[in-house]
């Protein structure tokens, strides 16, 4: 038995009971076969891979300064954010100083050779780290990273405007905008 289930204007789910009536698990078809007959899935045998697969929001480990930093997180399964964020201080202060030494040296060099290494560290930190980042604050926006209040609030006005991000207004977008029921004491 196949039962169809509006989830939006435009979608629809198919589900069928599970051959299995001791099994509380629903089957999602998702296509006609040839003969006319559904293909079905059981959503039991589907492996969430939110749950099972490795996190990889950094890029590599920098385990001396890791080990330092890892007290101050409130959860431990945050430590791949602060890995990232890490990473993003790795990567900005020495392209900051490369930029900044090409856009100084002397004798001046050509306006060329200053645009495109500028453009090059803007262009090689948002490839590397944007859609990284984003995850990362839209985590720390719902709940904070680090046991101390300075620390949490540095991912929101030291960090995001490197990303393009106005200091300070993703939480208060995201959280508070778009997550008002159960945001009362912000």
């Amino acid at each position: 038995q196949v039962r169809r289930v509006n989830v939006g204007l435009t979608h629809s789910l198919f589900f069928a009971a599970s051959p299995n009536p001791s099994s509380s698990a629903m089957a999602t078809a998702s296509e006609k076969r040839s003969d006319g007959s559904r293909k079905v899935q059981v959503l039991d045998d589907v492996v969430n891979s939110d749950f099972t697969s490795v996190r990889n929001e950094y890029h590599f480990e920098t385990p001396l300064l890791v080990d330092k930093l890892k007290p101050l997180l409130k959860d431990q399964r945050d430590l791949p954010m602060l890995c990232l964020l890490v990473n993003i201080v790795e990567y900005v202060v020495p392209g900051m100083a490369v930029v900044y030494g090409i856009a100084l040296w002397q004798p001046p060099l050509p306006s060329l050779v200053k645009n495109l290494a500028g453009l090059l560290y803007y262009v090689g930190l948002l490839l590397l780290f944007q859609g990284r980042f984003t995850l990362c604050i839209h985590y720390a926006a719902h709940r904070p990273i680090f046991h101390n209040d300075v620390l949490n609030m540095l991912i929101f006005w030291l960090f995001t405007p490197f990303f393009g991000i106005p200091c300070g207004v993703y939480k208060f977008h995201h959280v508070i905008m778009h997550h008002i029921e159960n945001n009362h004491e912000l």
